[in-house]
């Protein structure tokens, strides 16, 4: 199967501008294989005024050490997930370790978003997903002239 590329953002809805408008940025995904030991993987890199919506983890195979995680950038390494060790298998709860007023606008250039993991583990396996909606680089959701 082929895939297709966008320049967005993207809008759907039936009215466009003015009054009534009900148009909304579509939901998009990026995701990347965590590292089985101790590492940095870039997970992403968002379009300029993106909004991170949520990041997700899922760990398919337990580390066999124990394990922590952040989700930054370069410049700062726990910007979007302060430091969460992974301890089960399965779907992460992240939400107690996010840094919510960073996902609203990430900027007005694009960013790389990484996943660093620590620890001594030799092996394990996992993804990590982030949904978020590309917006203007300047953050807007709205274009101000048809």
């Amino acid at each position: 199967m082929a895939f297709s590329s966008f320049s967005g953002p993207i809008r759907s809805g039936t009215v466009r501008y003015g009054s009534g408008e009900n148009c909304g940025v579509a939901v998009l995904m990026q995701s990347a294989t965590l590292p089985s030991t101790a590492g940095a993987t870039t997970v992403a890199t968002l379009p300029a005024g993106s909004q991170i919506l949520d990041i997700i983890v899922d760990t398919t195979t337990l580390f066999d050490s124990a394990t922590t995680l952040i989700i930054g950038t370069s410049a700062d390494d726990n910007k979007y997930v302060a430091t969460t060790t992974i301890t089960t298998a399965g779907r992460a709860d992240l939400s107690s370790t996010f840094q919510p007023l960073e996902f609203i606008n990430i900027g007005s250039s694009d960013v790389a978003v990484i996943a660093t993991t620590a620890g001594s583990a030799t092996s394990g396996a996992g993804n990590v997903t982030i949904m978020y909606a590309q917006k203007a680089s300047n953050g807007a959701e709205n274009p101000s002239t048809p």
